[in-house]
């Protein structure tokens, strides 16, 4: 197929699309003859192929407007259709991609923008940048702290940064590669543990939560990155050092943050009384935020003190229905004292943090105790597709669950990928034997 032309015959910018081989892909024929393959559920939509993900171009153009005759990164560039429209204002355009067909695609899309593949996670070479954007970006990745810090790294001292991600709610449905939302708290917060200020929101209350963000070289804030950083690589002695010396700015978000800090690594060391101390601090520094209380009824949670969880986890969760720490322990509250909707508080649970084993497990356990063994069979599959590294009971119970529906090959393959992570594993044996023992009566 040739790509279309206008009234005039010269070729449309956008490329036709013909289907693929597969259900999930079409080929894209751009008018310069280049035929690449594009998947339907890209994170971003193609030009022209409209998917279910809300469009983020306003933003683009936001901070193109922002970066005339400047160097920008767009950091997860997607399909190119966004670093198209910063290449009309800015000097220089780098879009950075881990995928090549994306890549291949970008390329026909925005040909004046330069395209590298890379993993924004990774530290990010070659000349600093006077601004970046992330748009839908930071909820697809594993560690959203490290893709900041990388981008932080890659940033001129006071470079802007352009942040736009889906805003969480209750009435969220989070599908893979999605692993979470943010509500500006979260953002925010998020943004300051990487040594970023706050410039201006943009939307708190739309489809996207979205803001304008300065790398701040500030003593106390780069200390805050750094601290962030060490807590990231285990050396909670370095960490600890760091967040002390971020404790003395007089900028609140910094000051609450450093607390907060301070607290998971000694949360992470087992020092209950100091973590709590440090949380504490966190909320009286800003009794507004949701988090300080959320990691509390945490403490409170593994510490046994269960009324005391769920009473903290209810307030945080006032401040931040969709704080998915608030959720998680509400939901083991709910399910330890035998409230009758303990399977609903799971689901909320779930609906926030989807990627979370130590979440969608609790589910899965609870949906199949009212017989609803399918249910239980999606959430795993859901959850194994963000292809995270899954322990021998993932398996073990997933096999299971496959058997009770008479799913013998499935519940097969289970357990053989169960014995091959741990071959001394009697649960993994014994769900291979009994999927052979079914083989027999079959």
């Amino acid at each position: 197929m040739r790509p279309s032309a206008n009234a005039r015959g010269t070729p449309r910018a956008e490329p036709v699309y013909v289907g693929g081989a597969h259900r999930r892909e079409v080929h894209a024929h751009f008018p310069s003859g280049t035929i690449v393959r594009a998947s339907r559920d890209r994170v971003r939509s193609y030009p022209g192929l409209r998917g279910a993900a809300p469009p983020t171009l306003a933003f683009y153009v936001e901070l193109g407007r922002r970066a005339r005759g400047h160097r920008v990164l767009d950091v997860g560039s997607g399909a190119g259709e966004g670093a198209a429209v910063l290449a009309r204002f800015a000097r220089e355009v780098v879009g950075l991609e881990r995928d090549a067909e994306a890549l291949a695609f970008s390329r026909q899309v925005a040909p004046t923008a330069e395209f590298v593949q890379h993993d924004v996670a990774r530290p990010i070479k070659g000349e600093p940048a006077d601004a970046a954007v992330i748009a839908d970006v930071l909820g697809h990745v594993s560690n959203d702290l490290l893709v900041l810090l990388s981008v932080r790294d890659a940033l001129v001292p006071g470079g802007a940064l352009l942040i736009a991600e889906p805003r969480a709610s209750l009435g969220q449905r989070l599908l893979p590669p999605a692993r979470r939302a943010y509500s500006p708290e979260q953002l925010e917060s998020l943004a300051a543990r990487a040594g970023f200020r706050i410039a201006q929101w943009l939307s708190q209350n739309g489809t996207f939560v979205a803001a304008l963000f300065e790398r701040d070289d500030d003593s106390c804030r780069a200390a805050l990155a750094r601290a962030s950083r060490a807590e990231l690589e285990g050396d909670f002695d370095a960490a600890l050092e760091a967040f002390e010396r971020a404790r003395q700015s007089s900028d609140r978000d910094v000051l609450r943050e450093a607390w907060m800090g301070s607290g998971r690594c000694l949360m992470a060391r087992g020092d209950g009384d100091g973590c709590v101390m440090a949380f504490g601090h966190a909320h009286d520094v800003d009794p507004g935020a949701a988090m300080p209380l959320a990691r509390l009824s945490q403490v409170a949670w593994l510490t046994g003190s269960v009324e005391d969880a769920v009473v903290l986890a209810m307030q945080a969760s006032k401040l931040d229905s969709a704080n998915p720490i608030a959720a998680h322990v509400a939901a083991l509250g709910a399910e330890h004292l035998a409230h009758p909707d303990a399977f609903g508080a799971w689901r909320i649970a779930a609906l926030l943090a989807p990627a979370e084993l130590d979440v969608v497990g609790p589910l899965s356990r609870l949906a199949t105790t009212r017989g609803d063994a399918p249910f239980a069979i999606s959430l795993f599959e859901r959850l194994r597709s963000y292809g995270d590294a899954l322990g021998v009971g993932f398996h073990v119970t997933l096999g299971y669950l496959l058997l009770s529906e008479g799913r013998r090959a499935d519940a097969r393959l289970e357990a053989e990928l169960a014995v091959r992570l741990d071959p001394k594993d009697t649960d993994a044996a014994e769900l291979l034997a009994a999927t052979s023992s079914q083989r027999q009566l079959d």
